[in-house]
């Protein structure tokens, strides 16, 4: 199916927006199923995969912690010392501003708690599922490989635009409400950058190993020849000359 869209502002508007949709949308995996054929893997087999699946979660596992418990500890903090500010501000422009803050980031920690990074805790949850006969060992196996992909999942979303578009929207809504409404330029300014400040370091420090490893672990758990999502080609955008501008075909 293609499209052409001519060079007029409102369809090149339109065509940058699907072109922006197309890519924040989550990677689509073209690997083959990663528990189909669990029942007729060898207890060699299954002790091999069980081996691969607790590797990678011991790898990054102390990583993991640290960038959990870090970011945690950071942002219950400030949740912590924004209400005691809140609560003792006898201004309206500071019991607002210190209230955002404090909301923003009692939200951050309500979602770390109920949500804790599968990265850091992988090892502790297999570990309590026993392997001592075969028909264990092929149900822990079902169970890892579950938690190997709940576990890249996660960490896509985590890093996803909305991660990144949640962070900015906070900060230019706690920034603009500064400016527009009480009229305080300094508070306006660390609105703006606050949360980006402390987001984006986040979200570029976060382990992936989980992402690359299922990947990989899906690609060859039956042995079968595996497309990676970078070599399946999902849309295609050319950009070509027309008449009276520019055009842009897209193609899926």
């Amino acid at each position: 199916m293609s499209a052409a869209l001519g060079s007029s502002p409102p369809r090149l508007l339109a065509a940058w927006m699907v072109m922006a949709t197309l890519c924040m949308a989550s990677p689509t995996a073209h690997a083959q199923d990663a528990y189909g054929c669990i029942e007729d893997l060898s207890d060699a087999q299954v002790r091999e995969r069980l081996s691969f699946i607790e590797r990678s979660f011991a790898r990054t596992e102390r990583r993991g912690r640290a960038w959990y418990w870090g970011y945690w500890s950071l942002m219950l903090g400030i949740a912590v010392a924004e209400s005691i500010i809140t609560s003792q501000e006898h201004r309206e422009v500071g019991r607002v501003n210190g209230a955002v803050a404090a909301a923003g980031a009692s939200v951050v920690v309500l979602t770390l708690t109920t949500q804790p990074f599968l990265g850091a805790f992988g090892t502790r949850r297999l570990s309590r599922h026993a392997e001592a006969t075969p028909e264990q060992r092929r149900e822990k196996l079902r169970y890892a490989t579950h938690l190997l992909e709940r576990a890249a999942s996660q960490e896509l979303l985590l890093t996803s635009w909305l991660a990144h578009g949640s962070a900015w929207a906070y900060s230019i809504v706690t920034g603009t409400l500064m400016a527009a409404r009480y009229h305080a330029p300094l508070r306006a300014t660390i609105g703006y950058v606050a949360g980006i400040f402390i987001t984006e370091p986040r979200l570029l420090s976060q382990p992936m190993a989980q992402v690359h490893d299922f990947e990989r672990y899906r690609g060859d758990i039956c042995g079968a020849p595996y497309e990676s999502p970078d070599q399946a080609t999902r849309y295609q955008l050319s950009l070509r000359t027309a008449p009276g501008g520019l055009a842009f075909a897209l193609s899926f």
